[in-house]
């Protein structure tokens, strides 16, 4: 591990010039990439509607000419600004293996006058790894559509079948073939930014140099990067796990001793302060050494730019063992406190008011009920649930049946799809499992049954569900409701846009949501009452841009009971869950909670302690 010992001396001895490097790196890189991104996305974007593309649709904007060109430029400026980073610490890596003193002035001009042909070669390698990634991705989707596309993929990812193994074993077997074909020559292309930095070469020179390399050296420099990265990004988990563990049982032991709110806050503000420099040094760290690994891995090559590393000087050591005196270690305990103080206020001020959060049962009801079916009715009912989230398809007679995936063999082991079938053909089908329920409760039910049942007992969220798009789906739905006098108890909802769009138009006085798995956008933009998202996709700008437009914000489909405490602490507008009775009582402990338990349960520090669960 000589190789490893010579990087981390180069890091070390430079340490200085990098940090402020890399700070300076961030600070311009968000200036510039933030605006620079939007504006990109904007004009990718210019000609769909509202300026947003979620769910199938932006897989096909992917697909069109303007989606790869989009792609290609977005890709190719985030590669260029990682080049960037790794430029100034190669310049300052190669200043001080020649003897050099490096300064972030000198990195700084000589980065600038290398910006074109990096930004050419992030540019080239961008779009051959573009091309070499649509080849894996083609050979996937060639494999799901053999082994997995025969009916609906939630049947695969429920039951299991053996297809699901064999396609797993088949896509693995294809990406280890991918990945043995490709990994050499990733390898080797990182040694053609040096070439660029180092050696002026062009971009279509240094990358047909990089692969022509001998594979003995090649292989011995993709290795120790591999190691580099895995050894960091370890360190990195374990570090950053240790301290939050360390972090949190201080800010419970302090709560427990402290009959004061302000010890509390100091240490929620020094445990989050810690954190953040913890983890901005690990990955410091991690990216420097990467970057000294390559940058020695092609000297290596140039025995006239070889220098032997410099060691840490013992005069360095003595001075960093005088800062850790009580004398000099007081007064920074006592900056940090303040500044503790000042930070846990701002933290739990952030935090926002106390609000209703609204249960919705997911597909109808809790297990074990068969989902979208009266039984669940009931149960989501009995549950306290104030929505009853429902999934509505037509059949080929235009009746409209509460069924979630396009064909009936999750639910009944019936492989015939809903839109091929009439409402004759499935009055006497019964749904799994079977949890002790009248059959006439667990058969495929209608949304007249559903609406008939529910009135003035539970609230509908309707989704409208669609395998090819047709507009009489929405206008059988919003009639349906009306014929009943519903308009009151009842929301509406779907992944399609365009349904979204003619369900304002259709029934502007029902609330219309939008359900997004995957967006590219501003989904704020969207001409809805609210946004149905995946929790993780929840955060507090999110949530904060949304309230400044009016929005509601529901979560899905949110299951675990810290995620449940947390989203709601965060103000989520509603929860969609299989388990509504858990939800209801979380909400109901979380509503009596002052700042400080609010903050901690928000980020899943004691939540079992504060709330009573696992």
């Amino acid at each position: 591990m000589k190789w490893f010992r010579t990087a981390w001396r180069d890091v070390w001895a430079a340490r200085r010039t990098i940090m402020i490097w890399h700070l300076l790196f961030v600070m311009i890189s968000v200036l510039l990439l933030t605006p620079l991104t939007s504006l990109l996305l904007s004009a990718g974007l210019a000609g769909q509607t509202d300026r947003v593309v979620a769910n199938t649709d932006l897989l096909a904007f992917v697909l069109s000419p303007a989606g790869v060109a989009w792609t290609l430029l977005a890709a190719s400026i985030v590669a260029a600004l990682a080049a960037v980073r790794f430029a100034g610490v190669a310049f300052i890596i190669t200043d001080r293996a020649n003897g050099h003193r490096s300064s972030l002035f000198r990195t700084g001009v000589r980065v600038l006058s290398r910006a074109p042909v990096i930004a050419r070669l992030s540019a080239l390698l961008v779009g051959i790894w573009l091309l070499v990634t649509a080849v894996l991705l083609g050979g996937l989707a060639l494999i799901y559509q053999l082994l997995l596309g025969e009916f609906d993929i939630n049947y695969y990812l429920s039951i299991r079948p053996a297809e699901v193994y064999y396609a797993l074993v088949t896509a693995a077997a294809w990406v280890f073939l991918w990945l043995a074909m490709v990994a050499g020559p990733a390898g080797r292309s990182l040694l053609a930014f040096p070439a660029v930095l180092l050696d002026r070469q062009n971009a279509v020179q240094a990358l047909r140099g990089s692969w022509n390399r001998q594979s003995g050296p090649s292989r011995r420099t993709v290795l120790r990067i591999a190691i580099t990265l895995v050894v960091f990004t370890i360190v990195r988990i374990v570090g950053d796990a240790a301290a939050a563990l360390v972090g949190r049982h201080f800010i419970l032991t302090t709560m427990r001793l402290s009959p004061w709110m302000q010890p509390v806050v100091v240490a929620i503000g020094v445990t989050a302060i810690i954190l953040f420099l913890l983890d901005t040094l690990l990955s410091l760290a991690g990216h420097a050494c990467t970057s000294a690994v390559i940058t020695r891995a092609w000297l290596q090559t140039h025995p006239a730019a070889e220098a032997v590393s410099l060691p840490i000087p013992i005069p360095q050591r003595r001075r960093l063992y005088r800062w850790l005196t009580p004398r000099r270690l007081l007064p920074l305990i006592l900056v940090l406190s303040l500044v503790g103080l000042s930070a846990g206020t701002i933290v739990l001020r952030s935090l926002p008011e106390p609000h209703h959060t609204i249960i919705y049962a997911h597909r109808t009801g809790p297990p074990p009920a068969p989902e979208n079916t009266l039984s669940a009715l009931e149960a989501a009912i009995a549950a306290g649930a104030e929505y009853t989230e429902i999934d509505v398809q037509q059949t080929a007679d235009g009746s409209l049946v509460i069924v979630h995936d396009a064909d009936l063999m999750r639910v009944a082991r019936d492989p015939r799809r809903v839109r091929d079938l009439r409402s004759e053909d499935l009055h006497d089908i019964i749904q799994l499992p079977d949890d002790g329920s009248p059959p006439a409760e667990r058969r495929i039910a209608t949304l007249e049954e559903f609406l008939d049942r529910g009135a003035g007992r539970i609230r509908f969220m309707i989704e409208l569900k669609y395998y090819g798009f047709d507009p009489a789906l929405a206008e059988a739905v919003v009639s349906t409701v009306r014929d009943r006098d519903m308009e009151d108890q009842v929301v509406l909802m779907s992944l399609s846009q365009r349904a979204v769009t003619q369900l304002g138009q259709l029934a502007p006085d029902m609330p219309t949501g939008f359900v997004s798995s995957v967006a590219a956008g501003n989904l704020q933009r969207l001409p809805v009452d609210f946004l149905a998202v995946h929790q993780q996709a929840v955060t507090p700008t999110l949530l904060r841009r949304a309230r400044q437009r009016g929005m509601a914000i529901h979560a899905w489909t949110v299951n675990d009971p810290a995620a449940m405490a947390s989203l709601m602490v965060l103000g989520v507008d509603g929860l969609i869950t299989d388990d509504p009775a858990r939800a209801a009582a979380i909400r109901t402990a979380i509503e009596a909670f002052g700042p400080v338990e609010r903050f901690l349960v928000r980020f899943g520090i004691g939540t079992e302690y504060h709330l009573g669960v696992n």
